[in-house]
């Protein structure tokens, strides 16, 4: 809409080259004048009848043979400032009344827009419902025949399952009358048909989970557009896995078994009994423990020979490796983050601090405490988690608060953890998801219960479901 100017003398827009000009509305035109005229029109020339600004007078006036500055009205003469002020009414009127009619042809404008506005809408919200209508029956059909064939196929896998394990019976009867009674000729039949019916069973096994499949289809149709919310997730090399529950008891279970466990006592005998909140292993095969009852780092050798103590001012919670020579630990009554330098002394160094950090009495259980840590590769950056408020913080070494991250969902990191493109891992103890976040503390994705990395890949598990889901990451 145009709006008269009175630094230019005009009618024009206000936008972004004129927005520190002088306008004023046409309901405020009198009011404003005299206003204006004091703020912004300071002088009159004579060569021209016309009143400007400064930045006019210097551009367009400069040259012309006489101007009256109105601020000094003692000096101005009577008769020019009647004349002053008679044509700048008649500019003033001009201006009116080419507002007039550049209002009037915008509203005829609108008006007209306004009245075809309606119909428009309802011819949009007709196609909107068509769209969906069609989109709806498509996908209801889709489900139907794919529910139709898994039944089909379900019918035909339990008769050829029943045949063959009839088959398979009246065998196992046959071999244990020819083990009691026959020669090792006869035992080596049986024993072969068997195998080729082992064989088939296989087959209907792999139909069975072929059969899997298409339901494991119809149940991620309604969950694929959150999971294409997210742009760091690859669907493209989305696999979906289904565990083989019903034949796994069938085959032979391996066993794991761990070796080289080593055990140490690390009681103290002249202090408290000891509560062990964190241990941690140097680079150079040194082992740390923090003590939150006694208030003591102890430093272990690859050995397991005790090394050095360093007594602190109260109870660690959490240690972690900052470097090759120091460990960063989190002091929750204190509220910061102490650095120590790690050697045969153990020397205090700088310290973090984090007003954030809720203090937290020694009766508090071991899982409810603050101060969870964590460093990224590059070791530049610090992670502590916070319980109260529920929130993660990240610092640079010297203490500078980079980002905090908090969400209404989160209810409180019981785990932080970085990975190789400074993406941080959040576990939420009683929300059961992990949250994915950028280095500036951008939520990229929330990803259900539990996680696994094999290299660039990601495995995933829901809490309730019996689907195992495969990503590849982009960085």
């Amino acid at each position: 809409m145009y709006t008269l100017c009175l630094t230019c003398e005009e009618l024009h827009e206000k936008n972004k080259t004129t927005m520190y000009h002088d306008f004023f509305t046409i309901k405020n035109i009198f009011t404003d004048l005299k206003r204006a005229v004091q703020i912004t029109v300071r002088f009159y020339c004579k060569s021209h009848k016309i009143m400007c600004c400064s930045e006019c007078f210097n551009k367009r006036h400069m040259e012309c043979w006489e101007v009256l500055d109105m601020h000094n009205h003692s000096e101005m003469p009577s008769k020019d400032k009647e004349i002053m002020v008679i044509d700048r009414m008649k500019q003033l009127k001009s201006y009116l009344d080419k507002f007039k009619n550049v209002n009037e042809e915008f509203f005829k404008v609108t008006k007209a827009k306004l009245e075809s506005m309606p119909d428009d809408i309802e011819e949009i919200r007709k196609k909107f419902h068509s769209l969906v209508d069609n989109e709806r029956n498509q996908i209801t059909k889709e489900k139907y025949d794919l529910l139709t064939e898994m039944s089909t196929a379900l019918q035909e896998e339990n008769k050829q399952c029943q045949s063959i394990l009839i088959a398979i019976t009246n065998t196992l009867y046959i071999l244990e009358a020819v083990l009691k009674y026959g020669n090792p000729l006869q035992i080596s039949t049986a024993l072969h048909k068997i195998e080729e019916h082992l064989v088939h069973y296989d087959s209907t096994v792999i139909n069975k989970y072929s059969v899997r499949s298409i339901k494991a289809k119809l149940c991620i149709d309604d969950r694929l557009f959150s999971l294409t919310q997210s742009s760091e997730i690859d669907l493209a090399n989305i696999d979906m896995v289904e565990e083989k529950h019903s034949y796994a008891s069938s085959k032979p279970q391996k066993d794991w078994e761990l070796e080289g466990i080593s055990y140490f006592d690390a009681d103290y005998l002249d202090c408290m009994v000891p509560w062990y909140t964190c241990i941690t292993c140097l680079p150079n095969g040194n082992i740390m423990l923090a003590d939150r009852t006694n208030c003591i780092c102890r430093l272990y050798d690859s050995s397991h020979q005790h090394i050095a103590d360093y007594k602190l001012t109260s109870g660690p919670y959490d240690v972690c490796v900052v470097d090759g020579s120091q460990v960063a630990m989190t002091l929750p009554d204190e509220k910061k983050i102490q650095i120590l330098s790690v050697n045969r002394s153990m020397q205090l160094g700088r310290s973090i601090h984090t007003s954030v950090m809720k203090s937290k009495t020694e009766v508090c259980p071991s899982d409810h405490c603050n101060g969870h840590l964590a460093v990224n590769d590059s070791r530049t950056r610090i992670y502590v988690s916070c319980y109260s408020p529920v929130a993660v913080f990240a610092y640079n070494l010297d203490g500078t608060l980079i980002f905090r991250y908090a969400y209404h969902a989160l209810f409180w990191a019981s785990g932080i953890a970085p990975d190789r493109a400074d993406n941080l891992y959040i576990v939420g103890n009683t929300s059961h998801n992990i949250h994915q976040v950028s280095p500036d503390a951008v939520q990229i994705h929330v990803f259900p219960y539990a996680i696994c990395f094999i290299g660039n890949e990601c495995l995933l598990t829901g809490d309730t479901s019996k689907l195992v889901q495969k990503f590849k990451f982009k960085y």
